[in-house]
């Protein structure tokens, strides 16, 4: 499954549009990332449960498998654009 998990970021990374991007300030420990990472997760666990759906309820719908949900909802992995865009869609 980890296996998996990191095939698809690999392939989400890969097939990704090119982007502009822009350095974030850090200014300290708790900097820009932590924030970001605290804030995804609090909010997508916060859809997923207004949305009455389990990990793996969301992880079909969105095409991501479940332990790459946890990881997103535990703050442990940033997600990629594409990521947001397949949560986006599944959550409505």
């Amino acid at each position: 499954v980890e296996r998996e998990s990191a095939c698809v970021a690999i392939n989400e990374i890969l097939n990704a549009t090119p982007t502009s991007v822009r350095p974030m300030a850090v200014e300290d420990e708790d900097s820009g990332i932590e924030r970001w990472l605290t804030y995804f997760s609090g909010r997508l666990k916060e859809a997923r449960k207004e949305a009455s759906l389990t990990q793996e309820q969301l992880a079909e719908k969105a095409g991501i498998p479940q332990p790459h949900i946890s990881r997103l909802e535990n703050g442990q992995h940033s997600p990629s654009a594409k990521t947001i865009e397949k949560l986006a869609l599944a959550l409505n």
